[in-house]
């Protein structure tokens, strides 16, 4: 979650119970919502432990042909818990009206010009974070406009995912827990999403310039930082690509007005760096672009600030959206560079190396990050890792292992996020003729006991 957070402390493998206050002691936001997370994996571990991978209550998220519109289906409302994840249905939703999915063309039940298609509709379930700029009504106006703690929502999406006809031959209800694992492997999720390794070191060039950092000091900013690096662009390495933030990338700010290149902001950020400067690169995003998971063809470079008329003007033009959409430009802080150089599209290639004394990339003040090359991998857009930079210590803090040589290395850790969840709901079909039938549901009900249905 792109929340301005200083960091994350929630580690489930310690096993932690509760977070105790203490008398005299200075209170930091990580620990309050350290102790939230406790108490949301626990609960959800339960869920998960007696309800299984998924299920719900009677006829939640059943899915049958929708009798007055073709190519439809309607989704039973009710609860659903994917992994111990509550997620709920109202009641009058359809597989083309979902209240956070815009169902791509691509995914439409349309007829195919012959033969049968065949389509594994299943729950893809993740929480997003939810600001004051998408939800207002989180504003007290008794504060004279100042944000305060922000949301995650859990959000879900019926996706499908094209099939042959013998992909799910003999699969029940019963049976899909067993053979739910190589099915989302081969269909919808690689399991390898890349691994990260990042450190800091101060480059010769830099050792002797007169400066208030200490010079032994390997991370060179004068502030703490909570470095975020978020793959962009999906796919195998050469083809993927990300952007990172120094703040995690919670620097957005919203749009009231579009006139061309020029954007009129509600605001130009808190202080001199949390906003925007000539060139600066910025993601324009907007509700559905959030919940789509599909990066933009490019990210835009900030060419003019004009502070007292809160307009900023970017290339190229962008595409006007609606306000119901809440657009919001999000500041990203990759540079070109000669040591970092960017790509036609504003971000980072991503580019892997086979061991830890491979060749780094540099981001800034003497943070590198290095992709490590493991068979199989496919970045997913989305993906991140959090790096905490710190002045105290004037490094990174960053787990470490030991390499085959014995050497001290930093440790190559998968993405943090963003997690999604997935259970099937059924298999459908569609004919020439246009006729849509559910096959087979996969869908669970939970009023005891456990049962298929």
């Amino acid at each position: 979650m792109k929340a301005d957070i200083g960091r994350l402390t929630f580690d489930p493998a310690k096993r932690f119970a509760q977070v105790v206050l203490q008398q005299g002691r200075v209170q930091v936001e990580s620990d309050w919502n350290e102790q939230v997370a406790i108490l949301l994996h626990a609960v959800r571990t339960l869920a998960a432990d007696l309800i299984g991978p998924w299920g719900g209550t009677q006829g939640a998220f059943a899915l049958a042909v929708s009798t007055d519109a073709s190519a439809d289906l309607e989704l039973g409302a009710g609860v659903y818990y994917v992994d111990g994840i509550r997620v709920e249905n109202d009641p009058g939703v359809r597989y083309l009206n979902q209240p956070y999915y815009r169902v791509p063309d691509r995914d439409k039940l349309t007829a195919p010009t012959s033969g049968t298609d065949n389509h594994l509709l299943y729950l893809d379930v993740f929480e997003r974070l939810v600001t004051a700029d998408e939800d207002a009504s989180l504003l007290d106006v008794a504060l004279g406009g100042l944000d305060t703690a922000a949301r995650t929502q859990p959000v879900w999406q019926v996706r499908t995912a094209r099939l042959t006809e013998t992909a799910l031959s003999g699969a029940t209800c019963e049976k899909m827990p067993d053979l739910w694992a190589t099915t989302l492997q081969d269909l919808i999720a690689k399991p390898q999403r890349g691994e990260l390794r990042a450190r800091a070191r101060v480059r010769d060039e830099y050792i002797d310039q007169p400066c208030a950092i200490d010079p032994r000091a390997s991370y060179r900013f004068d502030e703490n930082a909570l470095i975020r690096v978020e793959v962009h662009q999906g796919g195998p390495a050469g083809t993927a690509t990300f952007k990172w933030s120094l703040d995690n990338g919670s620097v957005a700010l919203a749009v009231t007005e579009f006139r061309g290149e020029t954007l009129h902001l509600a605001t130009l950020g808190r202080d001199p760096r949390l906003t925007l400067d000539v060139g600066d690169f910025v993601e324009l995003e907007s509700d559905d672009y959030v919940l789509q998971h599909e990066p933009a063809e490019c990210l835009y470079r900030v060419t003019e600030v004009d502070r007292p008329a809160l307009t900023v003007k970017v290339t190229p033009a962008p595409p006007v959206i609606p306000p119901d959409q809440h657009p919001r430009l999000r500041r990203w802080d990759q540079k070109n560079s000669t040591l970092t150089p960017l790509t036609d599209k504003g971000t980072v290639a991503i580019a892997e190396s086979a061991n830890a004394d491979g060749p780094y990339i540099d981001l800034a003040h003497g943070v590198q990050v290095q992709f490590q090359q493991v068979a199989g991998t496919e970045y997913r857009s989305g993906d991140f890792w959090l790096i905490e930079a710190r002045t105290a210590i004037g490094d990174v803090i960053w787990p470490q292992t030991q390499d085959t040589a014995g050497h001290v290395v930093p440790a190559a850790l998968p993405p943090r996020g963003i997690e999604h969840h997935y259970a099937p709901l059924a298999w459908a079909t569609v004919a020439a003729n246009g006729a849509v039938k559910v096959e087979q549901s996969f869908v669970r009900h939970v009023n005891p006991p456990v049962a298929c249905g």
